[in-house]
């Protein structure tokens, strides 16, 4: 007799394991459970189910134009609708707040003259409207006119010492020439720091240019030690030929 052989391949019922405390084998059941079998295999990826697409037949025109009346139709009801709303609550707030009613006047003071007309006073001859590009000049000048006049200030005050100087037929550090050039642009500097709103009006371009200018090469003179170099600076200030708008 031959053996029926089987394709299928049968699992051990049991194991040997070496027991340590005894260094005996002994045997273990097979306790390996089905759901562990196919532990590591690589998945089977799912393939998306598609569906056949719906084809929908093509709208009419006049089924178009029949979507597009309804829709306008509704758009329209929906807008009345709301303005009936506003409408409404207007009305209901009138009812809840009625406004309360003024005393009437006595027949005598409607019947009175009419009051006088206020004739509105004559415009101003010195009022004038200035362009936004002279207001913004003006203002960013005007900081700079007044910080250029208080640091001349100190050298000025020792030129009229100088000027009393002379008169008195004493000798003097600064020449006279020199004192009347700088008199000359200094008391145009301070009408300019005094008055800018109305003397700006009629400057060029050019002009503001060259009132910029002859600030900052002012501003780049020292200051420093003017009791002992006070005809230092002042020869360096005539030298900067300043010619001011």
């Amino acid at each position: 007799m031959v053996a029926n052989k089987s394709n299928k391949s049968t699992a051990p019922s049991s194991i040997l394991a070496l027991d340590k405390s005894t260094y005996r084998y002994v045997k273990l059941p097979w306790m390996i459970k089905k759901q562990f079998r196919k532990a590591g295999a690589t998945p089977r990826p799912k393939q998306p189910i598609l569906y056949p697409k719906a084809q929908h037949p093509g709208l009419s025109p006049a089924d178009n134009f029949r979507i597009l009346a309804e829709r306008r139709s509704h758009h329209s009801n929906l807008q009345l609708l709301d303005r009936l709303w506003t409408e409404r609550a207007r009305l209901i707030h009138r009812i809840e707040h009625p406004p309360t009613p003024l005393t009437p006047l006595p027949l005598y003071e409607r019947l009175s003259s009419p009051s006088p007309v206020h004739i509105p006073p004559p415009i101003s001859s010195t009022l004038h409207f200035h362009r936004s590009k002279i207001l913004k000049r003006t203002q960013e000048f005007e900081g700079m006119l007044l910080a250029t006049v208080t640091r001349l200030e100190p050298i000025f005050e020792r030129l009229k010492d100088e000027d009393l100087l002379q008169d008195s037929g004493r000798s003097v550090r600064v020449s006279e020439t020199v004192r009347d050039d700088l008199w000359r642009w200094y008391d145009r500097l301070q009408d300019l720091s005094d008055d800018l709103k109305n003397l700006g009006r009629l400057f060029t371009n050019a002009e503001w240019r060259n009132l910029r200018g002859a600030l900052k090469r002012i501003g780049k003179v020292s200051f420093e030690k003017v009791d002992s170099r006070l005809q230092e600076i002042c020869l360096e200030l005539a030298q900067l030929n300043i010619t001011l708008p």
